[in-house]
């Protein structure tokens, strides 16, 4: 099934840390797994329910995908990974053209050029890598020696597991500018850019400084709009959390706050309460998965509902003063 067919099952369409953690308790609760690991590859991507190896439960008829699956799994006294991980990119596990290390110069070219690649894996079968060919090696290799043969342009090769954490293979894209990933089977199973890695960040980019704008914003209304004794009454009454400033403040102290009604009718905004602090709890959640990593896509409105609320916010807090 699809990962986004299991979520459905647990009345979710999206991953958060907690509906992760409650899928992974209760797929261990009946010795089950996912192979490869549902959070760690994209939403649309299949994976197959598992037994591990040593249970005594019927597994599925395809000895490659249980192979490794106790390895994918972890140790029970492992915390859970968080971060964004490299199987999250769609061309990670998306499959891979390969040469073999006899094949000539003129095969390699051909294959670079005909689908824009920058460099070709050469595997000797699916799970021994032998290096890869780049434009540079082929280049060298062939001003060095005219005669020379494709075998002797490879250069190494960095491979990497699919669940590894992305910001973990920086170092090595800025050394060889792509890696290699390895699915739960330790076969080749996907290639990884420094492009693939820039489109991944550069897709969070917008709507993390979007939030950030929105953040200060609403920190500045109220800052304006209420003393920092009300709202130390509002948000933290016995003094638990040990706010003392506006800058202590958190979004959903924010939100907290605009959802008290005699906040709002201090605020004296000419808009509907319930209305815009519900488009702004579903900003927050927008946050907190940005904040967390979740390796989901941001629903297809969400930038643009956050530049809707900070062009609200701008034009009320303009308007009041």
């Amino acid at each position: 099934m699809t990962v986004s067919d299991l979520l459905g099952w647990w009345g979710a369409q999206r991953r958060g840390s907690w509906i992760t953690q409650q899928i992974r308790a209760e797929l261990d609760n009946h010795s089950l797994l996912t192979s490869p690991a549902f959070d760690k590859v994209p939403i649309d991507a299949t994976v197959h329910l598992v037994v591990p190896p040593g249970n005594d439960a019927p597994t599925i008829d395809e000895p490659d995908v249980v192979a490794s699956v106790v390895d994918t799994a972890g140790s029970e006294d492992e915390p859970p990974e968080v971060g964004l991980p490299v199987g999250s990119l769609h061309s990670a596990l998306a499959g891979i053209d390969s040469l073999p290390p006899s094949a000539t110069f003129e095969q390699a070219i051909t294959l670079m050029a005909i689908n824009d690649y920058s460099q070709i894996p050469i595997l000797e079968g699916p799970r021994k890598l032998r290096g890869a060919v780049t434009w540079k090696s082929i280049a060298k290799t062939r001003h060095v020696s005219p005669d020379a043969k494709l075998a002797d342009a490879i250069v190494d090769a960095p491979a990497v597991p699919y669940s590894l954490d992305l910001i973990d293979i920086l170092p090595l894209l800025e050394e060889s500018e792509f890696v290699l990933v390895k699915d739960e089977t330790n076969k080749i199973a996907g290639i990884v850019t420094a492009s693939d890695v820039a489109g991944a960040y550069g897709s969070m980019a917008t709507p993390f400084f979007l939030v950030g704008e929105l953040d200060q914003r609403l920190r500045q209304v109220i800052a304006d709009r209420f003393d920092v004794d009300q709202v130390i009454e509002w948000c933290d009454v016995d003094n638990s959390r040990g706010i003392t400033c506006f800058d202590d403040l958190s979004f959903g102290d924010y939100l907290w706050i605009l959802r008290n009604p005699k906040a709002w009718e201090l605020l004296g905004w000419p808009l509907d309460r319930k209305i815009f602090t519900d488009r702004l709890d579903e900003i927050r959640e927008i946050r907190n998965d940005l904040m967390h990593f979740n390796p989901d896509p941001l629903p297809a409105d969400a930038v643009q509902k956050i530049r809707y609320a900070i062009n609200l916010v701008r034009e009320c807090a303009d308007s009041a003063r």
